[in-house]
Protein backbone atom coordinates (compact mmCIF):
# COMPACT_ATOMS: atom_id res chain seq x y z
CA UNK A 1 0.00 0.00 0.00
CA UNK A 2 2.72 2.48 0.95
CA UNK A 3 4.62 2.04 -2.33
CA UNK A 4 1.41 2.45 -4.30
CA UNK A 5 0.57 5.61 -2.34
CA UNK A 6 4.06 7.02 -2.91
CA UNK A 7 3.86 6.38 -6.66
CA UNK A 8 0.42 7.93 -6.95
CA UNK A 9 1.26 10.96 -4.82
CA UNK A 10 4.35 11.47 -7.01
CA UNK A 11 2.11 11.69 -10.08
CA UNK A 12 2.21 8.18 -11.53
CA UNK A 13 -0.66 7.63 -13.97
CA UNK A 14 -3.44 5.50 -12.46
CA UNK A 15 -3.53 3.43 -15.67
CA UNK A 16 0.20 2.63 -15.63
CA UNK A 17 1.48 -0.93 -15.29
CA UNK A 18 3.06 -0.40 -11.83
CA UNK A 19 -0.23 0.95 -10.48
CA UNK A 20 -2.30 -1.82 -12.05
CA UNK A 21 0.05 -4.45 -10.64
CA UNK A 22 0.09 -2.75 -7.25
CA UNK A 23 -3.71 -2.81 -7.16
CA UNK A 24 -3.65 -6.47 -8.15
CA UNK A 25 -1.48 -7.20 -5.10
CA UNK A 26 -3.72 -5.11 -2.83
CA UNK A 27 -6.84 -6.85 -4.04
CA UNK A 28 -5.26 -10.28 -3.59
CA UNK A 29 -5.08 -9.61 0.16
CA UNK A 30 -8.61 -10.34 1.33
CA UNK A 31 -7.99 -10.14 5.11
CA UNK A 32 -9.68 -6.86 5.94
CA UNK A 33 -9.90 -7.39 9.71
CA UNK A 34 -7.01 -5.05 10.65
CA UNK A 35 -8.37 -1.49 10.69
CA UNK A 36 -4.94 0.13 10.23
CA UNK A 37 -4.03 -2.00 7.20
CA UNK A 38 -7.52 -1.49 5.77
CA UNK A 39 -7.29 2.30 6.19
CA UNK A 40 -3.99 2.43 4.31
CA UNK A 41 -5.31 0.02 1.66
CA UNK A 42 -8.48 2.13 1.29
CA UNK A 43 -6.46 5.30 0.78
CA UNK A 44 -4.23 3.63 -1.82
CA UNK A 45 -7.29 2.28 -3.65
CA UNK A 46 -9.02 5.66 -3.56
CA UNK A 47 -5.92 7.41 -4.92
CA UNK A 48 -5.74 4.88 -7.73
CA UNK A 49 -9.42 5.44 -8.49
CA UNK A 50 -9.99 1.71 -8.04
CA UNK A 51 -13.57 0.47 -8.35
CA UNK A 52 -12.93 -1.50 -5.14
CA UNK A 53 -12.33 1.69 -3.10
CA UNK A 54 -15.97 2.30 -2.07
CA UNK A 55 -16.36 -1.26 -0.76
CA UNK A 56 -13.08 -1.05 1.15
CA UNK A 57 -14.17 2.22 2.74
CA UNK A 58 -17.48 0.67 3.77
CA UNK A 59 -15.59 -2.23 5.41
CA UNK A 60 -13.37 0.30 7.19
CA UNK A 61 -16.37 2.22 8.50
CA UNK A 62 -17.93 -1.07 9.64
CA UNK A 63 -14.85 -1.67 11.83
CA UNK A 64 -15.19 1.74 13.49
CA UNK A 65 -16.76 2.74 16.77
CA UNK A 66 -19.43 5.39 16.30
CA UNK A 67 -20.60 7.67 19.10
CA UNK A 68 -22.93 10.64 18.98
CA UNK A 69 -20.50 13.05 17.33
CA UNK A 70 -17.39 11.12 16.37
CA UNK A 71 -16.01 8.02 14.72
CA UNK A 72 -12.81 6.24 15.72
CA UNK A 73 -11.12 2.86 15.59
CA UNK A 74 -10.27 0.89 18.70
CA UNK A 75 -7.17 -1.20 18.09
CA UNK A 76 -5.47 -3.78 20.31
CA UNK A 77 -3.54 -2.17 23.18
CA UNK A 78 -0.32 -3.67 21.76
CA UNK A 79 -0.61 -1.30 18.77
CA UNK A 80 -0.99 1.77 20.96
CA UNK A 81 -2.99 4.96 20.68
CA UNK A 82 -0.61 6.46 18.12
CA UNK A 83 -1.64 3.77 15.62
CA UNK A 84 -5.30 4.54 16.33
CA UNK A 85 -4.59 8.17 15.44
CA UNK A 86 -2.72 7.18 12.29
CA UNK A 87 -5.58 4.84 11.30
CA UNK A 88 -7.99 7.77 11.64
CA UNK A 89 -5.72 9.96 9.51
CA UNK A 90 -5.58 7.42 6.70
CA UNK A 91 -9.33 6.93 6.97
CA UNK A 92 -9.92 10.67 6.47
CA UNK A 93 -7.59 10.66 3.47
CA UNK A 94 -9.41 7.66 1.98
CA UNK A 95 -12.86 9.15 2.58
CA UNK A 96 -12.07 12.56 1.11
CA UNK A 97 -10.08 11.14 -1.81
CA UNK A 98 -12.76 8.66 -2.81
CA UNK A 99 -15.75 11.05 -2.67
CA UNK A 100 -15.38 14.28 -0.67
CA UNK A 101 -19.05 15.24 -1.02
CA UNK A 102 -20.50 11.86 -0.05
CA UNK A 103 -18.08 11.29 2.82
CA UNK A 104 -17.78 14.82 4.21
CA UNK A 105 -19.94 14.11 7.27
CA UNK A 106 -18.12 10.90 8.10
CA UNK A 107 -14.71 12.51 7.65
CA UNK A 108 -15.76 15.40 9.89
CA UNK A 109 -16.79 12.95 12.63
CA UNK A 110 -13.39 11.21 12.38
CA UNK A 111 -11.56 14.55 12.59
CA UNK A 112 -13.62 15.50 15.67
CA UNK A 113 -12.49 12.28 17.30
CA UNK A 114 -8.87 12.99 16.36
CA UNK A 115 -9.15 16.50 17.77
CA UNK A 116 -10.18 15.00 21.11
CA UNK A 117 -6.87 13.13 21.28
CA UNK A 118 -4.70 16.25 21.29
CA UNK A 119 -2.34 16.68 24.20
CA UNK A 120 -2.10 19.70 26.50
CA UNK A 121 0.20 21.51 24.08
CA UNK A 122 -2.15 21.09 21.14
CA UNK A 123 -0.14 18.34 19.45
CA UNK A 124 -0.69 14.63 19.15
CA UNK A 125 1.09 11.56 20.40
CA UNK A 126 3.92 10.57 18.10
CA UNK A 127 3.19 7.84 15.58
CA UNK A 128 6.92 7.24 15.31
CA UNK A 129 7.32 5.64 18.77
Amino acid sequence: SFVLIALLEAGEDTASKPIREGLFCLNADTDDSDAYALAVKSYASALAKSPEAPALIQKLIALSTVSTSNIHWELPKSQGSSVELETSGYAVLALLTQDPVEHFGTATAVVQSMNGKRNGRGGFISTQD
